[in-house]
């Protein structure tokens, strides 16, 4: 058994519930893209799907080898998208929530190693996935989302 601090425990569900809520949220995301006929975008969701699959995972497995209490009973609210820049705006906006908890739990893990290690291979890939957000929301500014939709989905 692992003695772990309550406060660490309650922000890593905190990112579980937060990966939990962006995985629900996908979920509708990808299905919209796919029935709009996007199907880079749909492919796109979808990995990134998988891959928040994984950590959420991987998360939960943490925390129970830290005999700590594991909390899914919250979604946070989905933000579903009407449109292709709501959809990255919204899955935007979970991703950077995501990465600012793991940069807040990162500092309560100096002697959990592998705890570390988790957050910071949660916090690069959502940072990517912010980034990539916001590569694909300044092309449509830049762009207009007509040619965007054109040229990217």
């Amino acid at each position: 058994m692992t003695l772990v601090s309550s406060e660490l425990v309650e922000g890593m569900n905190q990112l579980l519930q937060v990966l939990t809520t962006a995985l629900q949220q996908l979920r509708v995301h990808r299905a919209k893209t796919r029935v709009w006929g996007y199907q880079r975008l749909h492919e796109l969701l979808t990995a990134q799907s998988s891959k928040i699959s994984d950590f959420q995972d991987a998360l939960l497995t943490r925390l129970l080898v830290m005999d700590a209490h594991v909390d899914l009973q919250n979604v946070g609210r989905l933000r579903i998208g009407q449109t292709v820049e709501d959809i990255l705006a919204s899955e935007r906006g979970l991703a950077l929530e995501s990465v600012q908890l793991c940069q807040r739990l990162h500092e309560m893990t100096r002697l959990d190693v592998a705890t570390r290690v988790l957050l910071e291979k949660i916090a690069l890939a959502e940072d990517e996935r912010l980034q990539s957000y916001d590569q694909s929301l300044e092309l449509i500014r830049q762009l207009g989302t007509p040619q965007f939709l054109s040229t990217r989905c």
